[in-house]
Parts: C-alpha cells; structure tokens; sequence
C-alpha cells in the first residue's frame, strides 16, 4: 500500500473513536429538545380546534436530523481541533440554523392553523440557507487547516 492509502482498518477505526460520554450527552440533547417540540405540537393541537399543520408535526425532524449529522461530524474532529475558537463558531452556526428551520416550521404552523399565509415565512429559510452555507465554508476551512 501506499503512503496515502487507508486500511480498512484504520477506516473503521475513525467511525468506533467517539467519546461515549460525549455522544451520550449529545443524544440526551436532542432527545429533549426533540421531545419537548413533540410535546409543545400536541398541546398547541389541543387548542387547535382540529386543524393541523404538517410542518408542524414534523418540526422534530430537523433537530434530530441535524443532531445526528453533527454527532456524526463531530467525531472526526480531533481534541485539539474542538478547542479552537473556529470550531466553536462552527458549532454556533450549525446550531443556529437548525433553530431557524425549527422557528420557520413553527410560524408558519401556526399561521397554518389560524387560516392564514405570510409571504414573510421565507425570511426564516432564507437565513437557514445562510447559516448553513456559513458552516459549510467553516467547516470546510477547519478540514483544511487539519490536513496541514
């Protein structure tokens, strides 16, 4: 093998070095803040009248989708590389972005059910799209300063 190949072994080896306690801690997380979105729908539906929005119900679905992809990035990253302030603006803006979709979904769930439309909702994608543009860029420069 080359000097720029990689085993199979040393492959899975990236995917099994994740910190138990931290990826517990993550999961916990999200598990709550994908619980309490559950709930805060199912009460705000009680009040509802019988009226439903799906985006809505399926506000959850970024937080645990996100949750899972930055699980998932997050152990790549070295120790070293986690303790840097670019990572932690990384992480603010992954975070943040997920929250606008979260925050879109929701506004535009309860216009919904109000019988009404805001041409407004957009403004919440929009800065969603941004921010993960933005983590994209920063994560983008944190593989590179890793690779030298």
């Amino acid at each position: 093998m080359g000097n720029g190949s990689v085993n199979a072994k040393s492959a899975i080896s990236c995917f099994l070095v994740i910190d138990m306690k931290k990826m517990s801690r993550f999961l916990k997380s999200y598990g709550v803040v994908c619980a309490l979105l559950l709930l805060a729908t199912r009460i705000y539906g009680l009040f509802s009248h019988g009226v439903s929005s799906l985006s809505m119900e399926l506000m959850f679905l970024p937080v645990l989708i996100g949750g899972i992809i930055f699980l998932w990035l997050d152990g790549f990253m070295p120790d070293k590389v986690q303790r840097q302030p670019l990572y932690t603006v990384y992480t603010y803006t992954f975070h943040t972005a997920i929250a606008m979709m979260v925050n879109g979904m929701l506004v535009s769930g309860i216009l919904h059910i109000a019988g009404s439309e805001s041409d407004k909702i957009i403004i919440f994608d929009i800065a969603a799209y941004f921010f993960i543009a933005a983590t994209a860029i920063i994560l983008i420069k944190i593989i590179r300063d890793m690779a030298r």
